[in-house]
């Protein structure tokens, strides 16, 4: 049951017009008006002997369900590189001034989160990425919880 559609020369026109007519976004050029809020990522690896089976599996389902309780995570999800496997979560501060809550509430969350308790985690790392020099990409340490190490 196919139908050939014939197009009128205005609407074939009025489409090309359409197709390279780009619209600017909104808010596009006030990059200079939007918040500086601090943003860090978090790094972690599974030891090698939990990349697969049910005691990583549930020790990565346990800690989705507790990110659930901090609101300055943006997301997390399970990564899968290889012979490396982990997860990876984006954190953003509540204002431009955050930056040591933030931290805080990192700290707090490795305190309790399954994946750490159950020592399903080989290493971890965590990167501030608002900043603009070489030094953003240098792990940060979390109070209480040393140095990190290199988790991929």
């Amino acid at each position: 049951m196919e139908q050939k559609w014939e197009v009128d020369d205005e609407d074939t026109a009025e489409l090309v017009e359409s197709e390279n007519k780009e619209e600017p976004i909104e808010g596009d050029d006030d990059d200079e008006n939007l918040p500086n809020i601090p943003v860090f990522t978090l790094l972690m690896n599974l030891r090698p002997q939990y990349k697969e089976g049910t005691a990583a599996d549930a020790a990565i389902l346990d800690t989705e369900k507790y990110c659930e309780t901090f609101d300055r995570i943006m997301s997390c999800d399970v990564i899968d590189i290889g012979t490396h496997k982990g997860m990876v979560f984006i954190w953003a501060g509540a204002s431009e001034d955050d930056r040591e809550e933030t931290i805080a509430e990192i700290t707090s969350f490795m305190e309790n989160c399954p994946m750490v308790t159950q020592d399903v985690v080989d290493k971890w790392e965590l990167f501030d990425m608002v900043e603009d020099d070489e030094e953003s990409m240098t792990p940060i340490s979390l109070p209480g919880l040393g140095e990190p190490d290199v988790a991929f």
